[in-house]
């Protein structure tokens, strides 16, 4: 389990840091977490709840990981990976939950995902955004993702918006 800090002691014009864990899903709590993503991604997302219930036997194993981070022991951010026999890895979803430490939590959960398909012999990291999510690809791009796919496509479960692949390549072997 990664616990992080902030640096600095709390005073009397900022409130304490927020104690932040990440560590791996369990499946005693996955309904719970599953639960939480199709609340959170229901909007952006319309089939996310059928995309949850085929893949829902897959979750916390070795091929499709998933963990949460932890901000004063609530549940503030989630990360559903794929990592399979292929040279590259998927961040199939990460999201924080409002009211948490948004930025800090899936950063995070973002590095401890490259660390550990880093340490499977994975090469690249690859996701698909939004096209007009530019906070999301500004996030990304800001951990030394870049947009790789000058053709854009209209996913099926959203055909009205458009969205790009983003890679991130050569992962750091630690």
């Amino acid at each position: 389990m990664l616990i992080y800090y902030h640096h600095g002691e709390p005073s009397a014009m900022r409130e304490a840091t927020p104690r932040i864990e990440i560590e791996p899903c369990h499946r005693r709590e996955l309904k719970e977490v599953l639960a939480l993503v199709e609340t959170a991604l229901r909007a952006q997302h319309p089939r996310i709840k059928d995309w949850l219930m085929e893949h829902r036997d897959e979750f916390c194993g070795p091929g499709r990981p998933v963990w949460v981070a932890r901000e004063n022991g609530g549940i503030g951010a989630v990360l559903i990976a794929r990592i399979d026999r292929t040279k590259d890895a998927k961040c199939s979803i990460l999201f924080a939950v409002k009211g948490f430490s948004e930025n800090h939590l899936r950063s995070g959960l973002l590095g401890e995902f490259e660390r550990v398909a880093g340490s499977l012999g994975k090469g690249t990291v690859h996701l698909h955004l939004y096209a007009d999510d530019e906070t999301a690809i500004g996030f990304f791009r800001s951990h030394g993702y870049h947009v790789v796919n000058p053709e854009v496509y209209h996913p099926t479960e959203n055909p009205g918006r458009v969205r790009v692949l983003m890679v991130k390549r050569p992962l750091l072997r630690t």
